[in-house]
């Protein structure tokens, strides 16, 4: 599908409510009816269904009308979330062209603010409009071009061809000035890149697209899918995505040789872009020997920390542009411990990898061999990262090693602080006492506050017989109005 991010400037606050009740909908449903989507989005049923035509317009969901009326999201849906989500954070301001593609993701260019802060509407608004660059325009300009070629008639092909020729010339000048920009995917490598501008610093932002036919069996080949029992590529793309951000992270901050990591989101990750050129095409090393030995020292730090890349290839190792000589490794999804039941089989195709490439490439073979009983753990970053296979049981030796350190420490300044102690517990202990005193005289209070039962008895039985009181003086006054009234009766017959 192709990436058109012009319907972003074009939706509101209405539009991501009904997509994201569309993903939450999905957890539970693989298809998600409009009553479903109407009570998650608390949207009226009419302006639901504007709604929902509005995005199937732009190809944001599909319709099916199979079993019920329900849509469902794509993945361009998705990316609409994620950087909905991502520029509200304050990260993410525009987005480039597309510099490398996967089996199971995409790349982009990006620009990042220097300075994470959430932003208001008005800064928000002002970043949809200009999402794209300049370069990635004419892409997508030049896609729905193709398109429109392809959905011609047979009757006028050869002339609109003749007229494609001339737009073909005017982009190939256009072109020339994006290929200054983006030399890094030829075959020359520029000797530099600017990567901070102004305020802006250059970044890639990378969508998780598992599901591929290239990459299906997803369940056998990954650790973080075989406790679902119900999952759509979506939510597993999210789930590789969360696993390699937080893999880059302490990577990254354990000073590994990788790009920083700067925010991620659903099946987003923005990272640093590093002024590098793949493995795969490089033509020539000028020296092969320190590539070689410093590919195999970061096989060998991963392993002593506790970690195995998994995919360490040509296709997921950079050379730096700047420094030659420096590599920076990518692509960290799949990474388990050291002590996961496949680590010495991966660890072996890890150092296989790299012979096979330099002797395929170049022809060349070491002697020295990297094998998986010659590391010894040290660090402990599995248990950090908590990667596929790590042991819980097993403490960490910098923790045990600060433990002990602690414990003598606090033998020394024992005596010191045994005063101290000791007032601070006399203190505590008046202040209990002061506490439980205040509140015995408070339940006393109430004790007296309260009426006993034969007090209570007194009283209703006084009511009682007050009222028997009055209802006899009631009853008398009434007899005796009643012989009145008689008295009357027979002075008025006699008077007859």
């Amino acid at each position: 599908m192709r990436f058109d991010l012009t319907a972003l400037k074009y939706l509101t606050k209405d539009d991501f409510r009904v997509l994201t009740a569309i993903e939450m909908g999905m957890r539970n449903h693989e298809i998600v009816p409009v009553d479903l989507i109407q009570s998650i989005s608390k949207i009226r049923n009419t302006s639901v269904r504007r709604i929902l035509a509005n995005l199937l317009k732009h190809k944001l969901i599909k319709h099916t009308k199979i079993q019920y009326d329900g849509y469902s999201l794509n993945f361009l849906g998705y990316d609409f979330l994620a950087i909905h989500s991502l520029i509200k954070q304050g990260i993410l301001v525009q987005i480039g062209t597309k510099i490398g593609v996967g089996k199971e993701s995409d790349v982009y260019l990006c620009y990042v603010k220097n300075t994470n802060s959430e932003i208001s509407e008005e800064q928000y608004n002002q970043i949809k409009e200009n999402i794209l660059t300049e370069n990635a325009l004419k892409e997508q300009n030049r896609q729905k071009k193709l398109e429109e070629k392809n959905n011609i008639n047979d009757e006028n092909k050869e002339t609109e061809e003749k007229n494609d020729e001339k737009n073909e010339e005017e982009e190939k000048e256009e072109s020339s000035e994006e290929e200054e920009e983006i030399s890094y995917l030829q075959n020359d490598l520029p000797k530099t890149i600017q990567t901070v501008v102004g305020e802006l610093t250059i970044a890639c932002i990378k969508f998780a697209r598992l599901g591929r036919t290239s990459f299906r069996a997803v369940k056998s080949k990954r650790d973080y899918v075989k406790s679902q029992t119900h999952y759509n590529w979506l939510y597993l793309s999210r789930l590789s995505s969360q696993n390699e951000y937080k893999n880059m992270k302490g990577l990254y901050s354990h000073g590994f040789s990788v790009p920083r990591p700067y925010g991620y989101n659903r099946h987003a990750i923005i990272m640093e872009y590093v002024p590098s050129y793949p493995l795969n095409k490089v033509e020539e090393i000028k020296d092969k020997n320190t590539v070689y030995h410093k590919m195999m020292d970061f096989i060998y730090k991963l392993g002593t920390n506790g970690l195995i890349h998994g995919d360490f290839n040509e296709f997921n190792i950079l050379l730096n542009i700047n420094k030659p000589d420096e590599i920076v490794v990518i692509d960290f999804p799949q990474m388990i411990s050291i002590h996961h039941p496949a680590a010495e089989n991966y660890f072996k195709r890890d150092v296989q990898c790299v012979k096979n490439y330099f002797l395929k490439k170049f022809n060349l073979t070491f002697d020295e061999d990297l094998k998986f009983s010659d590391i010894k753990q040290i660090g402990f970053l599995d248990q950090e990262l908590k990667a596929y296979g790590y042991k819980k049981e097993e403490k960490k030796k910098s923790e045990i090693k600060n433990e002990e350190l602690n414990e003598e420490g606090n033998e020394e300044n024992e005596e010191l602080d045994l005063e101290q102690q000791l007032d601070y517990e006399k203190e505590m202990i008046e202040n209990m006492k002061n506490i439980k005193m205040e509140e015995e005289d408070k339940k006393e209070e109430k004790k007296n506050k309260k009426m006993t039962k034969e007090d209570i008895k007194n009283k209703v039985k006084k009511m009682m017989n007050k009222q028997n009181k009055i209802h006899v003086k009631e009853g008398k006054m009434g007899n005796r109005f009643k012989g009145k009234k008689d008295l009357s009766n027979k002075m008025a017959i006699k008077n007859a």
